[in-house]
């Protein structure tokens, strides 16, 4: 018993359809799953730079800044930011100067992540959130 060529045609499009469909699959998942984990790891990275900004000495901070330029590789201008950044730091440069090239690394990195701060300020990134609740030092760790 013979196979039409029609139907043959027809099988073998149906198995390449499959297979490139298939791959094609694989291909997009695994993009996806590159770029989420590639974002999730900035965002940890910009979390913990912004928990201990008050800190530059902390080690949470320290680490951080040290994964930077790995998990940010591909945007010129955070690493641009992160190099004046730690540049001026090294040199001990002014204080005021080294509190504003944070910010501009800070910026650079939200922007890069495509996180909208139209509504902070400088302070806001300056400063940290830390609330005066009126109590005495051994108090500290505790908020009302």
């Amino acid at each position: 018993m013979s196979v039409s060529s029609d139907f043959q045609l027809t099988v073998l499009s149906i198995v390449i359809s499959a297979l490139v469909s298939g791959l094609l699959g694989v291909i997009i998942s695994n993009w996806y799953h590159g770029n989420s984990e590639t974002r999730r790891l900035k965002i940890q990275i910009l979390q913990q730079i912004m928990a201990y900004r008050f800190s530059l000495q902390n080690i949470k901070f320290v680490e951080a800044m040290n994964q930077l330029p790995v998990v940010y590789h591909e945007s010129k201008e955070v690493l641009t930011a992160y190099k004046e950044y730690r540049e001026h730091i090294m040199n001990h440069g002014d204080p005021l100067v080294g509190h504003q090239k944070l910010v501009e690394l800070l910026k650079a990195m939200y922007k890069n992540l495509r996180i909208n701060i139209e509504p902070l300020n400088d302070d806001m990134f300056s400063y940290p959130f830390i609330p005066d609740t009126g109590k005495n030092p051994a108090q500290k760790n505790q908020i009302p």
